[in-house]
């Protein structure tokens, strides 16, 4: 009885491209975890982004879960031996967009000032739908502005004009270009400017009133 349970494992078949991953373990969650890894690994670098690590964590990524679940079949218990057959497990042939994965899973760890619009899109790519709004969405904010040895990630709750808060840009001094944007989370602000091409960083207690945030 114990050598025929100890010949059945979990399986769990995914589709990305037409390309088949197979994930199979003793234990059902981790089949499931290694094949969503291994789905968004594939789409990752199928429209040229970053794979971040830890992108399911957080209640605010379980859109991100719940999309890379529609690229997975049933998990099966079945014997080692068994031959892989997509058609038991159901197996999808998820149809996506480049835009919309790069929307889901790009975490913002290498925004670029000169990246951002007048109207709080985000380019990533030259063509004019190749973008995403900023506001309502996790951006990055690198250690040396939180103090913390890691990265911590923080919701855009407002996108407001630079011009009526700064007389100048901090970087080289000069005029703040009209259209250059001020990116609010809850404590920390982001002046992308785009004359000098720097991502600046602020608490939200380094001085600026609370009546634009």
């Amino acid at each position: 009885m114990n050598d025929y349970s100890e010949k059945k494992i979990w399986r769990i078949v995914a589709r990305v491209d037409d390309e088949i991953i197979i994930k199979e373990s003793m234990r059902k969650e981790r089949a499931i975890r290694s094949a969503r890894n291994a789905v968004v690994q594939k789409l990752c670098t199928s429209v040229n982004i970053n794979y971040e690590y830890g992108w399911w964590k957080g209640r605010a990524r379980l859109p991100r879960v719940s999309f890379v679940d529609l690229f997975l079949g049933d998990a099966l218990l079945v014997m080692k031996d068994d031959d892989v057959d997509i058609g038991v497990h159901n197996v999808p042939n998820q149809f996506y967009l480049v835009d919309d994965v790069r929307a889901i899973f790009f975490s913002g760890d290498s925004m670029i000032a000169e990246n951002f619009d007048s109207f709080g899109y985000y380019h990533y790519g030259e063509g004019d739908s190749e973008k995403f709004p900023v506001l309502g969405r996790k951006i990055t904010v690198p250690s040396t502005i939180t103090g913390t040895k890691g990265y911590e990630k923080e919701e855009v709750i407002a996108i407001c004009d630079a011009e009526d808060l700064l007389d100048c840009c901090p970087n080289c001094k000069g005029e703040v270009p009209f259209g250059t944007i001020m990116v609010v989370t809850e404590n920390y602000r982001l002046l992308p400017t785009n004359c000098c091409n720097k991502m600046h960083w602020y608490r939200a207690s380094d001085g600026f009133g609370e009546e634009w945030a």
